[in-house]
């Protein structure tokens, strides 16, 4: 972020993440849909059942790990400082009218594509 950003509105800060993070990030995740071997791990998912999560990680790649591997590698990581995500979800729903309306803009220049994990409802023709 710009040195600028931190003296920015809440607001104008949203705005800036909606316009010069977002396109990279639809970037990122269209890129990613193209990858047939992978698999969408949702952020949800991970934080209300990570064994679970990590479980069926383990079983789509064929990784041989018991239970008590994939527990001591979640408490090992859970006690490591890391620069991760702070583990909150539902921040979009803190986004303006306009900020929503310009993240399905660029949306809409997919038609094909699915949003959905995401949270964008099928896109528009732009």
């Amino acid at each position: 972020m710009p040195d600028a950003y931190y003296g920015f509105s809440q607001e104008a800060r949203l705005d800036f993440v909606v316009d010069m993070c977002a396109p990279w990030y639809f970037n990122f995740f269209i890129g990613w849909q193209g990858c047939k071997e992978g698999l969408w791990v949702r952020y949800e998912d991970m934080l209300a059942d990570p064994h679970a999560t990590v479980r069926r990680i383990t079983e789509t790649f064929e990784i041989g790990a018991s239970d008590a591997a994939i527990d001591a590698a979640l408490a090992t990581a859970a006690h490591r400082p890391t620069r991760r995500n702070v583990a909150v979800t539902g921040r979009g729903q803190t986004l303006s009218a306009a900020q929503r309306r310009r993240i399905e803009q660029f949306a809409s220049y997919y038609p094909v594509r699915d949003f959905s994990l995401i949270g964008i409802a099928r896109a528009r023709a732009a």
